[in-house]
């Protein structure tokens, strides 16, 4: 058939679009279409059953003139055993959509194995694989193209009515990113969960679980200072009660953001969870006695990381977003009396109900000022700051060390 071809790359890089569209035709039915907007179309014209239709076969230069010619040729066999080349295409698609490469748990996979590779921390991966390989069971075996907005808000619906609003809204933020993924692998022409969150109820905010009791306290802090767990864990526990910091900031602190020598520790930008207008803000805890004491412990017994809090496995890594609440765990604190952030509340509660100025309270919490009195007062009241810490960590050390009678309440 090759006789019949009239088009050759040259000519076509040198033909100019016009104000209307026009064929270039390259015999044998096919041709290509120019757009005024300069798009060319690879197209083959034909009859079946007597009516005239249109076979598109794909843009040039995507489509190279030699595979616009091959596609031409394989359409002609079809005609010649009377098969429709148009509806065999159809069908030819929505069969390799039903591949099972492109179900939703294939792509779900797909999307977390590009999520690790790209360097997601393990317990992010693991978190994310819950939402999509547990929540997200029932759309495992669907073909990705089939499944509709409302089969997944039914889906949803589900985890919400279990009392799971925050799941059900961290699913859906999975399961969106699961369909963008297919869609720009164009396995579908739309993202059907790009609106669900508007069906969804809001998730339920609760305070953390903390023991705001001064004797309940006390126990606590004794009870943490004999865990027989991993150091770094006992020390990261410590740390949190006399600093009231993040756990978060706390597990991912490096040694150089501790200057023991003039007692204070740094939350740098990129770990400071409290934004500014600005952006992000450094935030800064200075140390008591007792604090500094126990970094320069926790210092001596790994040399080698840069983590002041290193993983049992791992001196590179710091310990885990969990390993603070398994270790109170452990001690036989469940997760609804206190949990690591609890820390917050047992030094905000028990400092303001002693009469303890309500400012500095905030601000050595890193709690922001919103209000336009705080548009004019920049003070950062470090030397307010360093007392208040100082008066805590005396009043920790008195609470943990206070007679008392063995109480096992907090085990029932």
């Amino acid at each position: 058939m090759a006789g019949i071809n009239k088009l050759s790359d040259v000519a076509i890089r040198r033909t100019k679009p016009s104000e209307t569209p026009r064929k270039m035709s390259d015999g044998g039915g096919l041709y290509l279409f120019v757009k005024p907007n300069g798009s060319r179309l690879w197209r083959f014209d034909y009859k079946f059953l007597g009516k005239r239709k249109t076979l598109s076969i794909g843009e040039y230069p995507l489509i190279t003139m030699a595979r616009a010619r091959d596609e031409r040729d394989k359409a002609k066999r079809l005609l010649v055993d009377n098969i429709d080349p148009s509806e065999f295409k159809k069908r030819s698609r929505s069969a390799s959509l039903e591949e099972p490469e492109n179900s939703f748990k294939s792509l779900a996979e797909e999307y977390l194995d590009i999520q690790e590779g790209n360097g997601t921390a393990a317990s992010t991966l693991s978190r994310d694989a819950r939402y999509l390989m547990s929540y997200a069971r029932p759309l495992h075996n669907r073909p990705i193209h089939e499944i509709s907005a409302a089969e997944v808000l039914q889906m949803l619906k589900a985890i919400e009515n279990e009392g799971k609003r925050e799941s059900a809204h961290r699913t859906l933020g999975k399961t969106k990113a699961v369909f963008m993924l297919a869609l720009a692998k164009g396995l579908i022409a739309n993202n059907p969960t790009a609106d669900l969150q508007l069906a969804l109820k809001t998730p339920l905010r609760s305070n953390f679980a903390a023991i705001t009791d001064e004797k309940q306290f006390g126990t606590l802090i004794d009870a943490v200072r004999n865990y027989q767990g991993w150091p770094a864990t006992r020390y990261s526990l410590l740390i949190l009660a006399y600093t009231a910091a993040r756990p978060g900031e706390t597990r991912k602190a490096l040694k150089t953001a501790v200057d023991l020598d003039n007692g204070v520790w740094t939350i740098p930008l990129e770990v400071s969870k409290m934004r500014s207008k600005k952006g992000r803000r450094e935030h800064q805890i200075y140390l008591s006695n007792q604090t500094s004491k126990l970094f320069q412990e926790v210092f001596s017994l790994y040399p080698d990381s840069e983590y002041i809090f290193p993983q049992i496995r791992r001196m590179d890594r710091c310990i885990s977003e969990n390993a603070m609440n398994v270790a109170l765990r452990r001690l036989g604190y469940m997760g609804s009396e206190h949990v690591a952030h609890g820390f917050r509340s047992s030094f905000s509660t028990i400092l303001n109900e002693r009469g303890f100025d309500g400012d500095l309270i905030e601000k050595s919490l890193d709690h922001q000022d919103s209000s336009v009195r705080a548009i004019y007062n920049r003070s950062e009241y470090k030397t307010l700051r360093r007392k208040i810490m100082q008066d805590w960590a005396d009043l920790v050390n008195e609470l943990a060390s206070a007679p008392r009678k063995k109480d096992y309440t907090h085990l029932l």
